[in-house]
């Protein structure tokens, strides 16, 4: 009887050392409006083993929020902008820009808050305009 042993690999495993940096700057305009502007930044290694060595997102996503009872708000974004990159394996293999994005944004929010825990409901709706061709040419879609 002979015996024959074959490993086959689909996948390649891959390591990323990740830099994720968020800064909310938010303020009360009255007691129903509040604005807030989201600041993110995220870096990564390209395994080179230094996590700020290539970018990989960048956002800056304004929002303005109104509250319609105590559990329940309205929020619009009237613009954002983002920039993202895929993971990269090598430095190589860096891209000079990501796909470059912006997006027009709406949600309900009804949050209940329980003796032990808060149960939140969000609904959305964004339209997203991006540049996956890196030319300038900017693709609607929801």
């Amino acid at each position: 009887m002979i015996t024959m042993y074959t490993s086959v690999y689909a996948q390649k495993q891959h390591s990323h050392g990740v830099f994720w940096g968020r800064l909310i700057l938010a303020d009360t305009i009255n007691n129903k409006l509040k604005w807030e502007l989201y600041l993110q930044k995220r870096t990564q290694s390209v395994g080179t083993g230094n996590i700020f060595k290539a970018p990989h997102f960048i956002s800056v996503w304004p929002w303005l929020n109104y509250k319609l009872t105590p559990n329940t708000k309205v929020s619009l974004s009237p613009i954002a902008y983002f920039d993202s990159h895929v993971f990269y394996d090598v430095a190589d293999d860096v891209k000079p820009e990501g796909v470059k994005e912006y997006r027009v944004s709406a949600r309900l929010e009804n949050e209940q808050k329980l003796k032990l825990f808060n149960y939140s409901n969000r609904y959305s709706l964004e339209y997203r305009m991006r540049d996956l061709s890196y030319d300038g040419n900017y693709q609607p879609n929801w």
